[in-house]
């Protein structure tokens, strides 16, 4: 439910896709990712909470994708904060956990991360990885 509410804010799926419209499908699906993706890598998408409210606010994580031109694979990190918690830090915050967990325990040698060019918030996000790890984080417009 928690993601339904995020994922409804037009703001928020204007950049990404939304969830299933059957909630009932959209459940079936986060079960399988979580049964086939996490025993598969040993990490996936992690769900953000904030820790004074124990409340949901977002998604954060690595996934193995393909590139553009879906020749090579490449691990990508991903996030999304919901809207009321933006501009917090918390998205730059589990994006930086993200990749250092990438980074020392996935022994990952770069990571990709796909922006929307009108994203701005998710691009300050991006471009913060990219200085923090100089050489090891590539930012794709989109």
């Amino acid at each position: 439910e928690a993601f339904y509410r995020i994922y409804e804010d037009e703001e928020i799926t204007a950049y990404i896709p939304g969830m299933p419209v059957d909630k009932e499908q959209g459940k079936e699906e986060l079960e399988a990712y979580i049964s086939q993706i996490y025993p598969l890598f040993g990490y996936g998408l992690w769900t953000v909470i904030e820790k004074e409210t124990g409340q949901v606010i977002g998604r954060a994580g690595l996934e193995h994708t393909r590139d553009s031109d879906g020749e090579g694979a490449m691990l990508e990190l991903g996030y999304v904060i919901g809207k009321p918690w933006q501009g917090k830090g918390y998205g730059t915050e589990a994006a930086m956990s993200c990749a250092a967990y990438a980074f020392s325990e996935v022994e990952a040698e770069y990571l990709a991360v796909r922006v929307h060019k009108d994203n701005l918030p998710s691009r300050k996000v991006a471009e913060h990885l990219e200085r923090q790890y100089p050489g090891k984080v590539q930012i794709f417009l989109l």
